[in-house]
């Protein structure tokens, strides 16, 4: 049988870390949208709004990928010489 790489403990902790870094760096972005549209007039802070539904919808789906990954983790668990 050919060689297999398989998910290692360092690897699942990258994974898990970079979903952090990702939901924080939406996050970020989205309150800075929020705080852009308050000192904007009515006019062009209605543009913005469709960004900011963006960014609710891409946070929403970090975290369901975060709580995916979270509920994979033990299945992907490294396998042992006899697997």
């Amino acid at each position: 049988m050919g060689k297999r790489n398989v998910l290692t403990a360092t690897g699942t902790v990258r994974i898990d870390h970079r979903l952090g870094q990702i939901a924080a760096s939406i996050k970020r972005a989205q309150e800075t949208v929020t705080q852009q549209k308050q000192l904007l007039c009515d006019d062009q802070a209605k543009r913005l709004e469709a960004v900011d539904i963006a960014l609710s919808l891409t946070l929403a789906a970090a975290k369901l990928t975060m709580e995916y990954f979270s509920e994979a983790r033990p299945s992907l668990r490294p396998m042992d010489a006899i697997e």
